[in-house]
């Protein structure tokens, strides 16, 4: 008997599918940007996607000399340009 192929939890259910017109990206590309709330992140943005449920994401790397290199993922309502 052939095994069963498994399919993506995103191609379920009617297909995949693009974001929800209220969910999209306010930021860029090599955009500066910092962490709005508590400790203070700056860093560049070099990473946008959208998560299974449509959700923006942000990939910023840290342009900070104590932490320059570092990656961190952020929602869009966790990012002020700077």
């Amino acid at each position: 008997m052939p095994k069963e192929k498994m399919v993506p939890p995103q191609y379920k259910k009617g297909g995949l599918h693009g974001p929800p017109n209220d969910k999209i990206a306010h930021h860029f590309l090599h955009q500066k940007v910092q962490k709005i709330k508590g400790y203070k992140y700056p860093g560049v943005i070099v990473c946008v996607f959208y998560t299974l449920d449509g959700n923006v994401r942000y990939v910023v790397e840290a342009d900070h000399p104590s932490f320059r290199g570092m990656l961190h993922i952020f929602s869009d309502a966790d990012l002020e340009e700077r």
